[in-house]
């Protein structure tokens, strides 16, 4: 069995030098043997960084904490559970920074907050659409286009502009089988990442080794490319209901990280339950 670190090449974007303040600053850190220790309190869930920052979610309140890189030093923390303001429902999914502001979707309000990375407080939030049809369980802004992930009953994926549902049906790019209709959002479950501030956004099935990249063209979302796969979640019935046998499916991609120069993906072939057992997922 083996965990692998693969870099891909961000399609959308240029291939000019890496941002020395990025990914890469991290994986030195990760051979130095002085490198930060974030705290016993938290789980990390994702990181990500920005210029001299790193920003750490974490899988349990506060969920958010910002560390200064000069000092390894722990400047802010930020988000724990309440109805009052700067405070969440549910607890964050994948870590999107875009233009200076971490995105998080909050799934019970039904809401996208936007959290300034200076103040750590959320600056303005956009409440999403939900209907019997169309239910985003995580949501990201790309330049006032709103990309959904979650169950739809026709569509692999949702697109809102100006607060309107798109009508377009964007296509599974792998055969579902049996599976339709809102279940296969339960199955075919997406991770969605996008680069700080370039246009694309990188859609990746869980217990997969599939992902595709999209682009906003013309007011449209686009997909632009679609990586060969060869795991795909293995489906279970339960009483007529679908679902992911977490204990045959092959975890495939656990872990991505996308810069405006480039996408990591951190790769395992042991299946799902040993891998979230060992406290990697």
């Amino acid at each position: 069995n083996s965990i692998l670190l693969i870099f891909v090449l961000f399609a959308l974007c240029s291939c000019n030098a890496p941002d020395k303040t990025g990914f890469e600053n991290y994986v030195r850190c990760i051979h130095d043997s002085e490198c930060l220790s974030l705290g016993v309190d938290i789980q990390v869930k994702d990181m990500d960084i920005v210029g001299d920052e790193l920003i750490v979610l974490s899988t349990r309140a506060p969920f958010i904490y910002k560390y200064d890189m000069d000092s390894w030093m722990l400047s802010k923390r930020f988000g724990t559970v309440g109805r009052a303001r700067n405070e969440f429902l549910s607890p964050p999914g994948p870590l999107n920074i875009r233009n200076g502001r971490l995105q998080y979707y909050d799934m019970l309000r039904k809401a996208l907050n936007y959290v300034s990375l200076e103040t750590m407080e959320i600056e303005v939030y956009n409440r999403m659409p939900y209907t019997v049809d169309f239910r985003p369980t995580s949501v990201l802004d790309v330049d006032s286009n709103l990309i959904a992930g979650g169950y739809f009953s026709e569509s692999r994926l949702g697109y809102m502009r100006d607060g309107v549902i798109s009508a377009e049906i964007f296509d599974y790019p792998y055969p579902t089988g049996d599976v339709e209709g809102l279940y296969s959002g339960t199955v075919y479950q997406s991770e969605l990442k996008a680069p700080h501030t370039r246009n694309g956004v990188l859609v990746r099935t869980l217990c997969s080794d599939s992902f595709e990249l999209y682009a906003i063209e013309e007011d449209s979302l686009v997909r632009t490319y679609v990586h060969q796969y060869n795991y795909l979640p293995k489906v279970v019935n339960f009483g007529g209901r679908f679902g992911v046998d977490f204990k045959k499916s092959v975890s495939g991609y656990i872990r991505s990280y996308v810069t405006d120069e480039r996408i990591y993906l951190l790769w395992s072939d042991q299946v799902y339950y040993d891998v979230s057992a060992n406290g990697l997922y």
